[in-house]
């Protein structure tokens, strides 16, 4: 699940009207251009005689994405409301591709009169010693690659844009991390095999840094694997709740 905190002009959010707004089809293709960027904005790449990350960059097909706001939790007044968001992507034959959840964290727009059930409890990784650890540097320019998939916010490009946010310099996109954690699992378990990889969640509970290694902690029971990401030099745990599920 990926978690975004926004700000929203003051007017009270409607349930109704929000839970029965359909948008519109989203026609969306990609090819070797695309894959290439992305890659790059990941960190694949830096080995360039890697043959297991050169194969991500050579992939192409056409989508179609199917939003729609999933439920909203109102969290009282003077609290949050917290949108959650899924994105359906299907191929050209209509047949499901992948399913994107997100939620975005609406400040002070609770006491909309929604519903006050509990947000989803976190999967919770094991306390113990990691079965295998994946270290994966990032290049200090790495947010600068990562801004040409169409994540422009200056958040991560501006030093002063950044400081004003209270970062000391531009942050790495949260994207880019949840790539790097999935990067990091198909190495270990899966033999750079992108079609093993059935399903992956993580909550961002701290920022990552262009630069940063992040080395992502593994434990893994069957077809499921536990996980978390970790900066290695500030030992700042930066994806918690981590879980993903692999295709034997």
């Amino acid at each position: 699940m990926r978690w975004r905190e926004t700000e929203l002009p003051e007017p009270n959010l409607n349930y109704e009207k929000i839970m029965a707004y359909r948008p519109a089809d989203i026609q969306v293709s990609y090819g070797e251009r695309e894959c290439i960027i992305y890659a790059l904005g990941i960190g694949i790449g830096m080995d360039p005689l890697d043959a297991g990350e050169l194969k991500f960059v050579y992939v192409q097909a056409k989508l179609v994405s199917r939003p729609r706001v999933k439920e909203i939790i109102d969290k009282g007044p003077g609290n949050a409301a917290i949108i959650q968001n899924t994105r359906d992507l299907l191929g050209e034959d209509g047949k499901p591709v992948a399913t994107v959840d997100s939620s975005t964290f609406a400040r002070k727009h609770g006491g909309f009169g929604g519903r006050m059930s509990d947000t989803p409890v976190p999967h919770t990784v094991p306390q113990t010693a990691p079965e295998l650890i994946c270290d994966l540097a990032t290049p200090p320019n790495l947010a600068l690659l990562y801004r040409l998939n169409g994540d422009e916010n200056p958040l991560h490009a501006d030093p002063q844009r950044a400081k004003a946010a209270g970062f000391d310099r531009p942050i790495l996109h949260g994207a880019a991390s949840f790539g790097v954690a999935a990067r990091a699992i198909l190495r270990t378990y899966a033999d750079d095999q992108p079609e093993r990889l059935q399903t992956i969640e993580a909550r961002f509970s701290r920022p990552v840094f262009p630069g940063d290694t992040i080395r992502t902690e593994m434990w893994r029971q069957g077809e499921r694997v536990s996980f978390q990401c970790r900066v290695v030099s500030r030992n700042d745990v930066v994806l918690s709740n981590g879980l993903a599920t692999l295709r034997m």
